[in-house]
């Protein structure tokens, strides 16, 4: 039997080495099932905690796509990027998840309106499929990046309640998760979100249906629709009294002027602060009878210029950081430092606004402001840090001394 030769020694403990196919791409080839491991942008700048990681939902590729003009992936780790003929049946994919989406929204939507139907024949309450419905918008709203907009409604009815009480739940479950709000905290606020106007149930025909703007009589007893809501919700056994307290208080305001109980902001707890601009934004975006219904951007304009005595002027902030849509007027501070102004808002689906600089990064104002249009390329890696509360006392001084 012949022996084979010995490796001469150089050869002995040669390393195996591994061709690493590291490649580049543009965010919008992003596909789930893809290894990210590396993008033009420091880490330290992502809201991500790894700095390699496989996509495995929608909201991961929507986050890159925000912050990031192109990535890094590793083929041998994850998914490679797809073919021409192949990438042609991206659109496809996309139309589908949208669909998959609208179809939880709708469902849900479905089941609140036979709800609402049981209640005003005088049925039991069945609480367990508003418990439901909440649990399934929070997951599509996790899986999924979901716009924080117009109604999604595909045939609107003369009444609105119940679409207007799934989408603010969905509205609702977007802020607080924004704002990090602890698991209990989000349920009780997605709960008092779905339930804030089932009062109107109570209101007769006339006022609910009316096409006409109401009177001051019909206005004062449609006041009262919160107090009817947590006379209805209190038939609940066990129904939590967080619920009931934020139902009873979502139309008070921050200078104790609102409605049915004039209560001051120092009793209004923050959930209830937190619906009142849910509820308010709802009211705007919806038509009415003397009104058509409002841009998103518009409804948030009217928020973010309303005094600080109508809402909590920082959670007016703060949601319009969690909805992206940043209206003409707001002051922003950018992920550099700068402040500045909104110009325009942008475009549909991205809303990238285009925006007056108007301090440098010490905050001191420059003598001659510069645009910055978020939507283009020369904009990589900048994004709008907070949004400035329009009670803030910098605000005030930005505006008289830069004339905005």
């Amino acid at each position: 039997m012949a022996c084979l030769p010995e490796p001469f020694p150089w050869q002995a403990h040669k390393p195996v080495t591994r061709l690493i196919m590291i490649k580049k791409i543009a965010v919008e080839q992003l596909r789930i099932g893809m290894f990210v491991c590396d993008t033009d942008r420091k880490w330290i700048d992502l809201p991500f905690f790894r700095t390699k990681f496989l996509l495995t939902t929608p909201k991961q590729i929507a986050t890159l796509k925000e912050y990031c003009h192109f990535v890094y992936i590793d083929p041998t780790k994850g998914l490679d990027e797809l073919p021409q003929s192949a990438a042609e049946l991206q659109p496809a994919i996309e139309i589908e998840e949208d669909n998959a989406i609208k179809r939880v929204y709708r469902q849900c939507r479905q089941r609140y309106a036979l709800l609402l139907d049981a209640i005003s024949i005088g049925q039991p309450m069945d609480h367990q499929i508003s418990e439901k419905i909440v649990a399934d918008l929070l997951q599509v709203m996790t899986d999924h990046d979901l716009p924080l907009l117009q109604p999604w409604h595909e045939s609107p009815n003369q009444d609105s309640l119940t679409d207007k009480s799934v989408h603010g739940c969905l509205q609702a479950l977007t802020f607080g998760t924004h704002l990090a709000l602890p698991e209990d905290k989000l349920h009780t606020l997605a709960l008092g979100a779905l339930y804030h106007d089932i009062g109107l149930l109570r209101m007769p025909d006339a006022i609910r249906y009316s096409h006409q703007p109401l009177s001051d009589e019909q206005r004062i007893l449609m006041q009262q629709h919160p107090v009817l809501g947590y006379e209805l919700l209190t038939q609940i056994p066990d129904f939590p009294e967080d619920v009931l307290n934020i139902v009873l208080t979502h139309h008070e305001r921050m200078d104790g002027n609102g409605y049915p109980n004039r209560i001051p902001s120092a009793r209004l707890s923050p959930l209830a602060r937190m619906l009142a601009i849910v509820s308010g934004f709802e009211s705007l975006i919806w038509p009415r009878p003397d009104r058509p219904a409002q841009t998103p951007a518009s409804a948030l304009s009217k928020l973010y210029d309303s005094k600080a005595c109508v809402f909590d002027a920082q959670l007016v902030a703060n949601f319009i950081l969690a909805t992206k849509v940043y209206p003409t007027g707001c002051l922003i501070e950018l992920n550099n430092g700068l402040v500045g102004v909104i110009a325009d808002s942008g475009c549909a689906p991205d809303f990238l606004p285009r925006i007056t600089l108007l301090t440098d990064a010490q905050k001191q104002l420059v003598p001659n402001p510069e645009e910055i249009d978020l939507s283009q390329k020369n904009a990589a890696g900048i994004h709008i840090h907070q949004v400035l509360s329009s009670d803030d006392p910098v605000v005030d001084l930005i505006r008289l001394f830069a004339q905005v």
